[in-house]
Order: structure tokens, then C-alpha cells, then sequence
């Protein structure tokens, strides 16, 4: 099986979708892709180049604000959060030096809540048949843990059990004198 239908395989139908329309050329350019094209995923999109100090968002669609856990046009990629970053870099470079579709599944922790993404990154053409920007596109597939219900329990339950045993020392040290 080619790699590119493995990768369609495994993505989400928003995702499929996207990844039909950009299959459907030969070296897709950013010329290729028209706003009317591209509007059932604008918000899920990101436009990324390269250049010397890595990777660049030129831009980040809203819907992307949870998954890199802040609006991220303009920014360098590596003034993202290291643990939201190392999601997002192997998978562009994947796609830029293979020069072919790439995914990933991603875990990302933003307002108390953990949440699973499913990202998929696509080469752009520029001249000479060299990867110029790369389109990036995320949805989030679900929810994995709320923990924002369970981590007041937990803190308070690690309180109390360090404030007892604060509290038992000072009479242990005691008995020992």
C-alpha cells in the first residue's frame, strides 16, 4: 500500500478531505489552493515556511488557538510550549523532507483539559520543485482526560496526607530524644 494511502487512511474525514483536494495535483503550490477552496477548514489551517531559524507561522487559523495554547501568527515555532512544539516539528519536517503528506496524533493539555488532535501536515511546491511553505491542518478527535474536576481532589487529598505527616514528625522526633 502507498504511503499516501496510508496516511488518507488514518485521518479523520475533515482531514480526508483535505488531503483528496491537495492529492489531486502534481506539486501542489500555494497558488494551487483559492480561499473559496480552502473555506470548510480555514479556522483548523496553518500556513508554516522555513528558513534558517526553523520553522515560522505565517499564519494560524482560530480553531488552532487550543492546539498550540495561544494564537500563534507570526510567532517561530520554537516559542511554542517544548511539549506542544515536539508534536508539531518532526511532523513538518516529515512532510518538507520527504516531500509528501505526513500525520500524526497529538496530546496537548490547554485550560484544564487534555486533548487529542489529529494533525495532518502537506508540502506546497515552489520553484524548482523545492517545499516552500507547508499547509498544516488539526482537528481536535476528542477529549482524553477532564482532569480539571479531579485535580482540586487530588491536591487537597496530597495536602492533607503532607500536613499529617508534617504534623506526625515533630512528635516522632520527639519520642526519639
Amino acid at each position: 500500500m502507498p504511503a499516501e494511502s496510508i496516511v488518507h487512511d488514518a485521518l479523520p474525514e475533515r482531514l480526508r478531505a483535505l488531503h483528496r483536494l491537495w492529492a489531486g495535483r502534481r506539486r501542489p503550490t500555494r497558488a494551487d489552493f483559492t480561499f473559496a477552496m480552502l473555506k470548510p477548514w480555514l479556522g483548523h489551517l496553518a500556513l508554516f515556511d522555513h528558513g534558517p531559524s526553523g520553522f515560522r507561522f505565517r499564519l494560524c487559523g482560530t480553531e488552532l488557538i487550543p492546539r498550540f495554547t495561544r494564537e500563534a501568527t507570526g510567532l517561530a515555532l520554537h516559542a511554542l510550549d517544548p511539549a506542544v512544539r515536539a508534536g508539531v516539528e518532526p511532523l513538518l519536517g516529515d512532510a518538507r523532507d520527504g516531500m509528501r503528506a505526513a500525520c500524526a496524533v497529538a496530546h496537548v493539555d490547554f485550560e484544564a483539559r487534555r486533548t487529542e488532535y489529529c494533525d495532518l501536515a502537506l508540502p506546497l511546491f515552489g520553484a524548482g520543485d523545492a517545499v516552500s511553505e507547508l499547509l498544516f491542518a488539526s482537528y481536535a478527535v476528542r477529549q482524553v482526560r477532564p482532569y480539571a474536576v479531579s485535580t482540586p481532589a487530588r491536591l487537597h487529598a496530597a495536602v492533607k496526607a503532607r500536613t499529617s505527616r508534617a504534623a506526625a514528625e515533630p512528635a516522632t522526633h520527639a519520642a526519639r530524644s
